[in-house]
């Protein structure tokens, strides 16, 4: 501590007392700043005791304590800047019902990261935008309670709604393409609940359209990404909720016309299915012409050993087809005065074949179970007295696509089921079984690389006695 030194004459300043005080006052200094000095030395240099032989540290240092917590690099939001919960959406990403919620907007990677096929850019800062924020809490939440509403997906959904009535309200040029992005990701939750309501739908549909004329008057980039997620949205809704169709294929002059496929080649409807097109408008027989051509191409040209997408992009010519495929389904059921049953379930199987050529970056499962339950109640409509009977062929082909070409158990055992009760166990030799299955389905459409290996793993499942013919077949599932 400091002390003032009062000297009233310089003869004082000479006297030993006084010098003494001084003296101690200055050695008290001293040894303080040289406790300082070495504190701050300790903080440097770390002492460790050695081992004298191996020359090893025996004692490790403890570890320091820091004054500040820097911000963690494993938080999804470290500076607090979203809107809502971020640890809840990292959560979330990482439930395995993850990969297939954002089907056609984005998927979930492995790493827990959602990916927007060809809108990385959206991801970047634009989870700040409360209504993307919630719209992918949203469809998020939904998938992890198996597509049933609950307390927070509506308050997602409110959220949601709000934040895209502020966006727009505010709105003096272009809408942002996050507002955009969060009202398809709506749409896609609207259309996967149950009771879903057609007309709220459409106008949803339509108002993402009336925003997009507005990005393209202003030249907004990523507006062609967007455009080709909302012909997705499109057909997905009309699959699932029966809206109208307001897209089309031939509004894109990459879906337009099926690419790859040699129109100068005189393509033929599967024989299978020559009896049936008798019944069945003409341009039914063209579409299924088209399908049988892709799956020829795929088998005759794409590499084993790598996906289709790498060898042949056939994603437009998909595109082309369930586009088309789509449009005869919403004719069909258009026209209750004639219904046919087996003219549907045709259609929707085929769509499934489609689908599965390529799944892309997703997991290729919900749309598939999607089109299975719609099946499954066709097949309950067709009357047992029925005139045009094409079935057992038919029939065997619609419920082999159903078993084999879906990943879920319990469809894969009610289908297994199903067939068991229509066609009786097998009396010939197994592997002359099988042969003479697989010639059935043949007949029909068929993708040997997409579909065989599948088929047959479930025709095992339907008949476990036999399982174990040709067993080096099972081995995995294409994927």
């Amino acid at each position: 501590m400091y002390a003032f030194v009062s000297v009233s004459h310089p003869d004082e300043i000479k006297d030993r007392k006084r010098q003494g005080k001084l003296r101690q006052h200055a050695i008290r200094n001293g040894i303080q700043r040289s406790k300082a000095d070495r504190a701050k030395k300790d903080g440097v240099f770390v002492p460790v005791e050695m081992e004298g032989k191996t020359t090893v540290a025996t004692k490790r240092p403890t570890n320091t304590v820091a004054l500040t917590k820097a911000p963690s690099v494993s938080l999804m939001d470290p500076f607090d800047t979203l809107c809502g919960c971020p640890e809840r959406l990292r959560s979330l990403m990482r439930h395995p019902s993850a990969k297939q919620a954002g089907e056609p907007i984005f998927c979930v990677e492995d790493s827990g990261k959602p990916f927007f096929q060809g809108m990385e850019t959206i991801f970047r800062g634009a989870l700040t935008d409360p209504s993307l924020f919630h719209a992918l809490s949203l469809v998020l939440s939904l998938a992890a309670n198996n597509n049933l509403p609950n307390v927070e997906i509506l308050q997602h959904r409110g959220e949601i709604l709000n934040g895209i009535r502020v966006n727009i309200k505010g709105l003096k040029g272009a809408p942002q393409v996050s507002t955009l992005t969060a009202m398809l990701l709506l749409i896609g939750y609207e259309y996967r609940i149950d009771g879903a309501d057609c007309n709220t739908i459409s106008m949803h549909i339509q108002g993402v359209q009336t925003m997009m004329k507005l990005c393209k008057e202003r030249n907004v980039a990523l507006i062609d990404e967007v455009q080709r997620a909302l012909f997705w949205q499109d057909l997905l809704s009309c699959l699932m909720a029966g809206t109208p169709r307001f897209l089309s294929h031939r509004d894109f002059s990459d879906f337009k016309n099926p690419i790859g496929i040699d129109q100068s080649q005189q393509w033929q409807v599967p024989k299978g299915l020559e009896e049936s097109m008798m019944h069945w408008p003409p341009e039914c027989a063209i579409v299924l012409e088209d399908l049988n051509a892709l799956c020829w191409i795929v088998d005759s040209e794409c590499n084993p050993d790598q996906e289709v997408l790498e060898t042949f992009p056939i994603d437009n010519t998909q595109a082309n087809l369930e586009s088309r495929l789509m449009d005869l389904l919403r004719e069909c059921r258009n026209n209750p005065a004639e219904p046919d049953p087996w003219y549907e379930a045709c259609i929707l199987a085929a769509y499934i074949c489609t689908y599965k050529l390529s799944t892309g970056i997703w997991m290729g499962c919900y749309i598939p179970e999607i089109c299975i339950g719609q099946i499954f109640q066709v097949i309950a409509k067709i009357p047992v007295d029925a005139q045009y009977k094409p079935a057992p062929a038919l029939l065997q082909w619609v419920l082999f696509v159903c078993g084999g070409m879906t990943e879920r158990k319990n469809i894969r055992q009610q289908v297994a089921t199903l067939i068991r009760e229509r066609y009786p166990d097998p009396t010939q030799d197994p592997e002359q079984e099988w042969e003479t299955l697989r010639t059935t389905l043949k007949s029909f459409i068929w993708c040997e690389r997409t579909m065989e290996k599948r088929i047959f793993i479930f025709w095992n499942e339907v008949y476990p006695e036999l399982h174990t013919v040709d067993s080096s077949r099972n081995k995995m599932l294409v994927v």
